[in-house]
């Protein structure tokens, strides 16, 4: 039962991101893009995940370093190689229109 508990956790956490990446992608970073002349349409969805790890990676970061230093789970979840894509990819999404003027996809 206990691996159980923690599955419903990691899929709670995963729902709550999605839903605040959700919020903020088009409370926030819509005026934020459109501010700066960069039309928020086409694949919009791509984004939303993008700032929705962006938000996991920063509760991760934050779980580890300041609340749970000694913690198993976020010392391996920040050095695994899929969260590192994750992250910079995301970083990516989110970032490039500001210098290319327009939404990757």
């Amino acid at each position: 039962m206990v691996w159980w508990k923690k599955e419903m956790i990691r899929y709670t956490e995963a729902f709550i991101f999605l839903g605040l990446g959700l919020v903020v992608t088009l409370l926030v970073l819509r005026d934020i893009y459109e501010g700066f002349g960069i039309m928020f349409l086409g694949n919009t969805w791509v984004t939303w995940f993008a700032v929705s790890f962006l938000l996991f990676a920063v509760y991760s970061l934050a779980a580890k370093f300041v609340f749970v230093k000694s913690n198993e789970f976020y010392r391996k979840r920040i050095r695994s190689i899929s969260f590192l894509v994750g992250f910079a990819g995301a970083l990516y999404i989110v970032t490039v229109p500001f210098f290319k003027g327009e939404l990757l996809f």
